[in-house]
């Protein structure tokens, strides 16, 4: 059964067909319908009140360059960018590569310092999503395969010093993956 179109903006009261729409989802199912306008506003408030990086913001501060603090995000994505280049020219390459290719498990897991990375693929792609204990994350994607660079960013959430500090940690750490069922896609 297909839900019905909202009719207007929850926030603003804009007729939705002539815009689209957006939703937010809180953890009951309760969904907040938002025009363009009101989700630009939403997302650029949320992050002048928490400071951290999400998709939603990384994605934003791409598109809305003329937003006051794209430059800094999009400054930042780079810095993480170059990270992640680093964490796959000295894990995955060197070792984490063929290790997942000779593997019969699709998802495996290793502590770091102050958190856990896992390792889960399918359909010829590999993701990483490393986590520490206060909340922060994130995930990259690679293809299983490819002889050259291809890691990239997946999707994050903290701060970019909490996003580099991960890491940073999974590089530096001499990783030991072992497979776990319970790694996947959550669903």
């Amino acid at each position: 059964m297909s839900e019905k179109t909202p009719e207007s903006c929850d926030r603003c009261g804009n007729f939705l067909a002539d815009s689209g729409y957006f939703f937010l989802e809180d953890k009951d199912g309760n969904k907040e319908y938002m025009c363009p306008t009101c989700r630009r506003k939403h997302i650029e408030d949320w992050y002048e009140e928490q400071r951290q990086l999400n998709s939603a913001v990384t994605m934003h501060a791409a598109i809305h360059r003329d937003w006051e603090h794209a430059d800094e995000i999009n400054q930042a994505v780079e810095e993480i960018m170059t990270a992640i280049k680093k964490f796959e020219e000295r894990q995955w390459f060197p070792k984490l590569k063929d290790y997942y290719n000779e593997s019969t498990s699709r998802g495996h897991k290793d502590l770091i310092p102050a958190g856990k990375i896992m390792m889960w693929g399918c359909a010829g792609r590999v993701m990483f999503t490393i986590e520490d204990s206060g909340g922060s994350w994130i995930s990259t994607m690679v293809s299983d395969d490819d002889k050259t660079s291809t890691m990239g960013l997946h999707a994050l959430y903290g701060t970019k010093e909490e996003i580099l500090s991960l890491l940073d940690r999974a590089t530096k750490t001499i990783l030991d993956f072992h497979p776990d069922e319970e790694v996947g896609i959550g669903l």
